[in-house]
This record gives C-alpha cells, sequence and structure tokens, in this order.
C-alpha cells in the first residue's frame, strides 16, 4: 500500500498532459436498447504521457441531444471531485420509464484538477426486451508462427460465429454448459461478449428447478459438468468484466446448488448423475463429478467476496478439504501418483485442485513427463491443458502441443478443439495479458517467452473494461529481448520480465531507476524483474545473456 502511495503522489506532481475519455458504455454495451431502468454506466481514459489519471468526473443525461449539447442535464447532473471510479457507475439520476431514450456524456478531471473536453455523446434505451447491438472484436494477435496465427483466426471466427448465432436467437449456439464454460474467457478476450453472456446465465440460473440444480443451458437437462457452468462461467464474466453485480444476484442461486450438490454426495466420493451429455473419454463420472466439485468450492471460496458473504466463504473452504482428502483416498496410490494414468485424469485433477500441495508435487512431475506427446487426450481436458502446463512450469511443451502443425488446435476438422482455450492461453501467457483485481483495474502483464528459437516475435493487444493492453516482444538472434507494451490511463500494471543473473534491463535507453513511472518490487520469481508501472507507453530492452 506504501508503493501505491507513492506513485499517486508522483502522478498527481506531474506536469499537466493530454487525455480524453471515450468509449462510453451502459450496462457493459455501447450505445444500448433495452436496458434496466437503473443502467451502470462505463467509460474509459486514453492519455498521451505516463501517469494521468482520474481524479474525478463530471457527468451530464438528458432526455434529448439539444439538451445535452446545451450542457442541461436535466435527467442526471452530477460532479465528482474526488472520484476515480469509472466502470459501472450505478444510476443515481431521475427516475427512467420503459421506452425512455437517455443522452449522455462525460468530462473527467486529471489528478491535479485539470478538465478534459466533453466525450462524444452516447445514449442508451431503457425497456423489457434487451435488443444486443453489433458484435465488436476487442483483441489482435499475431506471431512469427503460421500455426499460431491460423489457429487464432480460426477460433476467432469460430467464436464469433457462435456469438452472433446466440444474439441473433439461437439460445444452443454456445453449445451445453462444459461447451460455454470452455470458452468464456476466450469469447470475453477477443469480443465484446459480457451482455450475452450475462444473458446467458440470467437463463439458467432463472431455470434452477426446485431441487437447487441448474440445467446446463437452456432446455438442456441437468449433468454434474454443464451444471457447474452456473458457477464458472459467472466467475469468468465477473473476473473479466468487474461486474460486481452479477455475483451479488447469483450468490443465493450459486449457494443453493452447491448446498444440494453436497447434500447429495455427503461422503464425497463423486455422484453419478446418470445420462450425461458429455464425453469423458477414459474417466468415470465419479471421478469428473469430484474434479469439479472441487473447482467449483475452490471458484465459490472466491466469489464469497464479490458476494460480500466472506463467512460463508468458510463453507467452501470447507468443502475443498474435505474433497481432497477423499479424492486422495480413492486416486492416489502408494508411490503418491494417480491411479488413472491418462493424460485427461492428470490433467483434471492438476486443474481442479482436488490434490493437497505436497503430493501434488509427484503427480506434476509424471505430468510433466507423460504430456508429450499427446496420446489419449480429449476435447474434455483440452481446456485445462494448456493452463496445468504453465503453471507447472511447463511453458515449453504447451507451445510445441499448440503449435504442432499435426495437434489437434492445428487441425481444421477437429472441431471439438475449437474455442478450448488455445487463444486464451495466447493472450494470457505468450502476450502475457492478464489483471490481479476483476475487470483490469491492475493489469498484470507477464509475457512466458518459449525458450530457443521456438518464436521470435509475438503482438497482439486486448481492448479491457480499462482501455487498450497492448503487448509487443521481440527476440533478436543474439538473444537480446526487446518488450513494448502499454498499460491503460487511470490504473496501474505489474509487469515480470525474464531476466538472469549478469544480464541488464533498460527502458528507453535509461535505468529502471531513472525510469518515470517504474519501481522494482521485491518477491519476484528468481530469473524474473518484477516493477509496479504507472500508466502508459514502455519500451525495455534485455541484453542478450
Amino acid at each position: 500500500m506504501k508503493l501505491f502511495a507513492i506513485f499517486f503522489l508522483s502522478a498527481a506532481l506531474m506536469p499537466g498532459a493530454a487525455f480524453r475519455v471515450a468509449e462510453l458504455r451502459a450496462e457493459h454495451e455501447v450505445n444500448p436498447t433495452g436496458v434496466v431502468a437503473t443502467p451502470r454506466l462505463s467509460w474509459v481514459l486514453e492519455a498521451s504521457e505516463r501517469g494521468q489519471g482520474q481524479g474525478g468526473f463530471h457527468l451530464l443525461a438528458s432526455s434529448t441531444p439539444e439538451k445535452l449539447a446545451a450542457n442541461e442535464g436535466d435527467l442526471w447532473k452530477t460532479k465528482e471531485r474526488s472520484n476515480g471510479q469509472r466502470l459501472l457507475i450505478p444510476w443515481n439520476g431521475q427516475a427512467l420509464k420503459s421506452g425512455q431514450k437517455v443522452f449522455w456524456k462525460v468530462k473527467v478531471l486529471s489528478l491535479k484538477g485539470e478538465e478534459s473536453e466533453w466525450s462524444a455523446p452516447a445514449h442508451f434505451t431503457v425497456g423489457a426486451e434487451r435488443k444486443f447491438g453489433k458484435v465488436t472484436r476487442i483483441s489482435g494477435f499475431e506471431s512469427s508462427n503460421a500455426v499460431l496465427n491460423e489457429i487464432y483466426q480460426r477460433n476467432v471466427v469460430t467464436l464469433g460465429n457462435r456469438l452472433n448465432a446466440y444474439l441473433g436467437g439461437n439460445d444452443q449456439a454456445f453449445g451445453d454448459g462444459h461447451a460455454l464454460d470452455r470458452s468464456a474467457r476466450e469469447l470475453l478476450f477477443h469480443y465484446d461478449s459480457a451482455p450475452a453472456l450475462l444473458d446467458w446465465i440470467a437463463k439458467v440460473h432463472s431455470a434452477q428447478n426446485e431441487l437447487g440444480y441448474f440445467p446446463g443451458g437452456p432446455d438442456l437437462p441437468f449433468g454434474p459438468v454443464n451444471s457447474d457452468a452456473g458457477i464458472s462461467v459467472p466467475h469468468a464474466v465477473w473476473w473479466m468484466s468487474g461486474d460486481n453485480d452479477l455475483i451479488l444476484n447469483s450468490w443465493e442461486r450459486m449457494e443453493n446448488y452447491m448446498i444440494r450438490r453436497e447434500e447429495a454426495d455427503i461422503t464425497m466420493k463423486g455422484h453419478s448423475w446418470g445420462a450425461e451429455p458429455t464425453n469423458f473419454g477414459s474417466l468415470t463420472p465419479e471421478f469428473v463429478d469430484l474434479c469439479y466439485f472441487g473447482m467449483t468450492s475452490r471458484l465459490m471460496f472466491e466469489l464469497s467476496h464479490p458476494a460480500r458473504k466472506p463467512s460463508n466463504g468458510v463453507r467452501y473452504m470447507t468443502f475443498s478439504s474435505r474433497i481432497q482428502q477423499k479424492f486422495m483416498s480413492q486416486y492416489l496410490g502408494e508411490e503418491g501418483l494417480l491411479k488413472l494414468s491418462s493424460q485427461d485424469a492428470q490433467v483434471l485433477a492438476l486443474r481442479s485442485s482436488v490434490i493437497k500441495k505436497k503430493p501434488r508435487k509427484a503427480v506434476i512431475e509424471a505430468f510433466g513427463k507423460n504430456a508429450k506427446p499427446l496420446k489419449d487426450l480429449t476435447a474434455f481436458a483440452a481446456k485445462p491443458l494448456l493452463p496445468v502446463l504453465t503453471l507447472t512450469g511447463n511453458q515449453d511443451i504447451a507451445f510445441d502441443l499448440v503449435s504442432d502443425p499435426k495437434g489437434p488446435w492445428a487441425d481444421p476438422q477437429n472441431a471439438d478443439f475449437e474455442g478450448s482455450g488455445a487463444t486464451e492461453w495466447m493472450m494470457a501467457n505468450l502476450l502475457g495479458i492478464d489483471t490481479n483485481f476483476p475487470g483490469f483495474q491492475q493489469v498484470r502483464l507477464t509475457p512466458l517467452i518459449p525458450s530457443g528459437n521456438r518464436l521470435a516475435w509475438a503482438k497482439g493487444h486486448f481492448d479491457s473494461p480499462a482501455g487498450r493492453i497492448s503487448i509487443d516482444w521481440k527476440k533478436a538472434e543474439n538473444g537480446e529481448l526487446s518488450y513494448k507494451c502499454t498499460i491503460p490511463a487511470g490504473i496501474f500494471g505489474v509487469i515480470s520480465l525474464p531476466l538472469a543473473e549478469g544480464q541488464a534491463i533498460l527502458e528507453s535507453g535509461k535505468s529502471i531507476e531513472d525510469s518515470f513511472g517504474l519501481e522494482k518490487t521485491k518477491g519476484g520469481k528468481e530469473g524474473w524483474v518484477r516493477m509496479l508501472a504507472h500508466s502508459g507507453s514502455y519500451h525495455f530492452t534485455i541484453a542478450a545473456p
């Protein structure tokens, strides 16, 4: 906290610089139709210099465009002098009626109190029926590897087609709950998909049956994997969009489901729920059920905080502990290895946190030896495979598998692997774009660059709720690394870059200590340098080893 206070102070003292307000949104969408009568409003900041931030804002909402142009806020007029909030601000103006069209605009105050120009005007229409607008792409990715580029382009098209079909009225377009669970974060990385996913969640939650179970999607029956999507998809939307109200409004239904789940399997051995549309491959339904119960328990613990129910989170810590004990007694052999040795089983067990930390080491070592080549992996475990490889220090294996021109991701005929996490892995690991807080209110930039000559360069962008995040890294033949990044105005970033002992790192030709907006921090992993960074653009160079 002390470091952040220093950063805010230094930002307040820096010279004024051009900044503006852009991308006005109501309920996650530009100029939407059919929003609730108390919509939440958002915008992003754009600035030409480092360290720019919002110290306050002035918002006007009017009943006609003429009144808005004349700065007459007859529906809402507010001026907040000490308010940096710009994500999902609740409506606090006049009561609105169905069918009413509202026109609004914003200007912001800098941390020094200087005013920006007014934003371009935006509008929204209140209504009982939500009418979705045109889908917008919000990502880009390109690299020196043609296979990766082709996978990215094909998967983005596939996801876009599913999204457009859903918005066109096909409630089945996302597939069952398990299929959407695999692709939710990808959709949120590549498209303005939060409104559609919120709509899907509302339909699933409203169809909760009298026993507390969710169907796997509109008109789909309950199943142990499909139904857990009623928790995992809201978690993905919350984390990527910062929509705390989603969790507040969903908590009771999600908790009711988890309590019923525990009542149906009081000994936590794993439950077989009967007919299940998902192909489990070599896995038993009980194994899958216990793994997913472990995962959803962990997610519920995390969601207890935005739900403002931290004491309820204790229940899910207890669930997790009980699940781990039962899982290990049933599925770990004497040598600490899984009795089910398939790649599916290893991936799912590691990703679901059903093995305690100490015995997990042997499973991780066995998994690393067994992960390449792919032998018995099904699409069921394709989504967790790449994060598990990355989190266990096997990023090179993940890269080799995805970029293999004969691998399942590269095969355009293998539809089961479309929208199963490959492009999420590219964005979050190869580019290294992630967040420390929901809604990208503090960016985490950690590019996991494959070793050797596997990949010479990668670049891309993501239009987060806080603004555009851009990455461009390149390795020279002698091993020197060039890394460029842009952090949106008004937020901080935590940048981690590989730095071996004896290597020198410069930013725009200066040392880190002499570069405005940067400060090295302690606690990073060995072989890495970690820095706190103001918003703005940076160019790092790391000398060859």
